[in-house]
């Protein structure tokens, strides 16, 4: 099998939205949009946790509730799809699952934000956006060329070490069966942690076996590529994981987008182990 040679994008801050990742997809069909730790002159956290539970989002205070009103304007997407992937179970939904429907805002039109599901990912339509708040986890899109579907979804590490993994549920959902099928596909992987900061290190006090255990997971599955350097010090490298997985189901384009950088002592971009507490805010927007 002829493997996939990853391409990585480049991107900029766009001030218009305020992002500081922004990335047209797919022939301009769908836009990638990364909000980190900065908008404007808001430190932000772009966790849906405070709307969780309720139907209402005038009534959680948070960067969502304040800023997703103008960015949906600039953006041009009022319905957003978020299902929960607190679970990593690898799981696509559709949109009709997503049943709880919450207005975001307090004035003016309001963005919509669909949730309800425990899922990794949705499949998303036209005018829809898919949104997931990330603090390391990959973000995975993937574009069938001659159906014009699209999945994207939550690209976890336990949400590929599954029986059945994210990217293949993801392809099933698209329709994909074969080889053939497999080539009209393309896959975008974006945001993934780096290496060394996604560590299960063998000698760690009280979890040796656990890490371990899932270091030789790894190294059996996927290869020496996907634990780089000295396993035992279990630096985990998420995003070659994405592409190894896809892959190996016969998907051969495949772009990659890195996390943005720290800015000087600055962090830009929240990571779990990071320096700050906080989500950034990923939206995946579709147009046609």
């Amino acid at each position: 099998m002829h493997k996939a040679t990853p391409t990585t994008l480049q991107f900029s801050g766009t001030p218009s939205t305020g992002a500081i990742v922004d990335v047209p997809m797919f022939k301009n069909c769908a836009r990638l949009l990364g909000f980190g730790r900065f908008f404007g002159e808001e430190t932000a956290d772009w966790t849906t946790t405070p709307i969780q539970d309720v139907y209402d989002g005038i009534r959680a205070e948070c960067t969502l509730t304040r800023q997703l009103g103008s960015i949906s304007e600039k953006v041009g997407i009022w319905e957003y799809l978020a299902p929960s992937a607190s679970e990593f179970n690898g799981h696509i939904c559709k949109s009709y699952q997503l049943y709880k429907r919450i207005q975001l805002g307090a004035v003016g039109r309001r963005p919509m934000m669909r949730r309800g599901c425990k899922a990794d990912g949705c499949l998303v339509e036209a005018n829809q956006a898919f949104y997931l708040s990330v603090q390391g986890c990959a973000v995975l899109i993937a574009w069938r060329e001659d159906t014009g579907q699209m999945c994207a979804a939550h690209g976890g590490l336990k949400s590929f070490l599954r029986e059945r993994s994210v990217a293949t549920n993801m392809l099933r959902e698209l329709g994909v069966h074969d080889k053939v099928s497999a080539e009209r596909v393309e896959v975008v992987i974006a945001f993934s942690i780096e290496p060394e900061k996604l560590k299960y290190e063998w000698h760690y006090p009280n979890d040796e076996e656990k890490n371990q255990a899932l270091c030789r997971e790894i190294l059996d599955r996927y290869g020496q590529a996907c634990l780089p350097g000295d396993p035992h010090e279990g630096r985990v490298h998420l995003e070659q994981i994405a592409v190894t997985e896809f892959n190996r189901l016969g998907v051969t384009r495949i772009k990659t987008i890195s996390a943005p950088s720290d800015y000087g002592k600055e962090e830009l971009w929240y990571t779990t182990r990071g320096k700050n507490n906080g989500s950034n805010g990923v939206i995946v927007a579709r147009y046609t």
